[in-house]
């Protein structure tokens, strides 16, 4: 299952089907089996990670920086037993955590020092830390705001029996990032708070983005886990509120007509046919501007280039080009072998030299008019990969 792709130094042995699926494993597996097989491929040499390196996002970044702080205060909090912000000792929690920026700054580096070993982002990490500092007031708003939304934490029954690594029956009781899974789906969810009572569970999830339909099927595939968690939920009680926070507010998803068994045989074909679909070598594409427009492996895709995708996007342009010349450290002239154009080009554009064959990921194109030649500059969050020589 060995693989070979047009950039220079790449190449990779096409993964298996997930031995256990996610939600977000089969949205992506759904919208394009190629993206999901050439982001979890196994490239032996490029890096010591798992898959592709991933393009680190500014945006993505600032909600992992919000989630997880939220989740880790949370999880404090339920851990002292407090049943809410408004309890006196959740002030002194809070101040042993130093404060909500004070767990914004411990998340913020953990995310930049998992951006160390990641060679997608050694020209972006200055960038990204610059950026992120800026948007700490922001993202501490945010956090106080999805802390506001949790009406309520409940101090979790103890077990008898002394704590055991392997899941067991959950007891009611507030419970911060917790695993539910249908063993025979082979179906795991990660709730982002869960709070179990006698007779059900409320499933809340937090989003730092705007509403979206895909937040609400999430939550609905969560309930059916939940509802079919054999180990956690033996008596197989049913979710009674189902709740996505945004730093906006929050919405209650309508529980009306709700048909767990339903929900769980979709998954199940599902499943079967995204497997089925990463079988197939290559696994398919389906180029299209929604769809690529974040890809994080697109210039491993011929058939993103070949389709003529990349020509569509909305801010910045992705652009084959073979290098003419550098005239200096920051500038040059390619050839835009689509047009057979020439083009100046400006910015970081160390690694590549003349005569190279370049896909370019997200280059900002100064506006010209008819008669000036084309000019294209390199940000901070452009990147350049050198393709095989033809």
């Amino acid at each position: 299952r060995k693989f070979e792709t047009q950039i220079s130094g790449v190449s990779g042995e096409w993964p298996t089907p997930p031995t256990k699926w996610s939600f977000s494993a089969l949205k992506d597996v759904e919208a394009c089996p190629r993206r999901w097989a050439l982001s979890n491929a196994t490239y032996r040499g490029l890096w010591e990670g798992r898959g592709y390196p991933r393009r680190p996002s500014l945006s993505t970044l600032t909600g992992h920086v919000i989630h997880r702080s939220a989740e880790s205060i949370l999880r404090s909090l339920s851990n002292a037993g407090c049943c809410g912000l408004e309890d006196p000792t959740s002030t002194v929690v809070l101040k042993d955590l130093g404060g909500i920026s004070g767990v914004l700054d411990l998340q913020l580096e953990a995310e930049l020092n998992e951006l160390r070993s990641n060679p997608r982002a050694i020209r972006m990490r200055d960038y990204l830390k610059r950026q992120l500092t800026e948007q700490a007031p922001s993202m501490r708003t945010a956090v106080q705001q999805l802390m506001r939304s949790v009406e309520r934490i409940s101090p979790r029954q103890q077990h008898s029996l002394p704590a055991s690594r392997q899941p067991s029956r959950l007891r009611p009781g507030t419970y911060p990032e917790q695993v539910v899974e249908d063993e025979a789906l082979r179906f795991m969810g990660v709730i982002d708070l869960l709070e179990v009572t006698e007779d059900g569970a409320e499933i809340v999830d937090f989003k730092s983005g705007s509403p979206d339909v895909a937040h609400e099927e999430q939550l609905r595939c969560y309930a059916a886990l939940w509802k079919h968690d054999m180990v956690r939920n033996p008596e197989g009680h049913p979710a009674t509120r189902l709740r996505v926070v945004y730093s906006s507010g929050s919405i209650d998803l309508a529980l009306d007509g709700v048909d767990y068994d339903d929900t769980r045989d979709s998954l199940r074909t599902r499943t079967l046919l995204a497997a089925e679909a990463l079988e197939k070598e290559p696994p398919k594409a389906s180029p299209s501007p929604d769809t690529c427009q974040y890809c994080p492996v697109r210039h491993l895709c011929d058939e993103y280039w070949e389709s003529g995708t990349n020509e569509v996007r909305t801010f910045t342009i992705d652009m084959e080009m073979q290098v003419l010349e550098l005239r200096t450290a920051s500038s040059g002239t390619v050839r835009l072998p689509r047009t057979s154009s020439d083009a100046a080009i400006f910015g970081h554009i160390d690694g590549i030299v003349p005569g190279d064959r370049v896909r370019a990921l997200e280059l900002n194109r100064a506006a010209e008019d008819a008669t000036s030649e084309v000019q294209l500059r390199v940000s901070p969050q452009s990147e350049l990969f050198v393709m095989r020589a033809e």
